[in-house]
This record gives C-alpha cells, structure tokens and sequence, in this order.
C-alpha cells in the first residue's frame, strides 16, 4: 500500500472453502481483540465480515491508511481497498 493516498482504506483477509464465514467471523473476533489491546480502538472506524459467497468470506477493517498499513502488514492482509476520503467517510 506504500503508493496509495491518504484517506480511507478497507483491509481484508480472505477465506476460502465450506468453513470460510466462521473463518472469517473467527478471524474478526481476533481482530477486535487486538485493536482493543493495542488502543487502536478511536482510530479504526469499523470491522466487519462479508460473505463474498458460499465458499469465500473475508473479516475486515476500515482505517486511516497509516494504521492500514501497519496493522495490515503486522497481521499479513491478503488486499486492500481505497474508500475515500477521510472527511468524506466522517461525514456519513
């Protein structure tokens, strides 16, 4: 993600195969506990899973792309997404 712009970036880690979604929802509960434990909880501004369909399901974040790319490196994230904007996000 060095090349990308400031602003809002969703990171994802996929799951493959019949036991993707609880992979996922699994992977997210660890990943809530590690936001938490690191105090990271006011900068990351959603987690979630979502269902890509019944054999793929990815846990992920969105973040500023500094703590995208630190917590996304740190925990090896397969990819990432550009969202916009951070006062655009905000102001949802």
């Amino acid at each position: 993600m060095s090349t990308h712009q400031a602003g809002i970036y969703r990171v994802f880690w996929d799951f493959y195969g019949p036991d993707a979604q609880r992979t996922a929802e699994h992977f997210e509960r660890h990943l809530r506990e590690r936001i938490e434990r690191d105090g990271l909880s006011a900068e990351v501004l959603e987690c979630g899973v979502e269902r890509v369909h019944e054999a793929w399901s990815a846990a992920w974040f969105d973040a500023p792309l500094e703590l995208a790319q630190r917590l996304g490196g740190a925990l090896r994230a397969k990819r990432s997404l550009y969202r916009g904007p951070l006062t655009a996000i905000n102001s949802d």
